[in-house]
């Protein structure tokens, strides 16, 4: 019975080390994109007042406010790609623990067998 459970453990913190590190590839690779919509809005405004399908990133008719707006989005994109880069480096980090906590696993089955060569008492004499 003890084999068995510490299969199913091992076989749960193998499913979990992909996943983890999986996720944290993804939303690193997110917060990536969260972090260029983000300065795509700083740092990419043009307001033409004469044709405003060549305007960029400019949504009424004063500069102030297109800045302020602009301000909003940048905060609003850069919080969300720190917080996806947070939620990363926490699933790495799971991912690590997880994988020490396997090997270490693996050690105590070692340890552990249950064979008869390694229960069984030497012969009498």
């Amino acid at each position: 019975m003890y084999n068995f459970t510490l299969q199913i453990v091992v076989f749960i913190h193998y499913i979990c080390l992909h996943i983890e590190y999986s996720g944290a590839a993804i939303l690193v690779i997110i917060g990536c994109v969260f972090f260029y919509k983000g300065f795509d809005k700083k740092n990419n405004y043009y307001s033409n007042t004469t044709d405003s399908s060549l305007s960029r990133n400019a949504y009424v008719g004063g500069d102030a406010y297109n800045y302020i707006i602009n301000s909003e989005y940048f905060v609003g994109y850069i919080t969300i790609g720190s917080m996806t880069f947070i939620c990363g480096s926490i699933f790495a980090g799971l991912g690590i623990v997880l994988h020490y906590k396997k090997e270490n696993l693996n050690n105590i089955e070692a340890k552990h067998d249950d064979t008869p060569e390694s229960t069984s008492l030497p012969p009498l004499e």
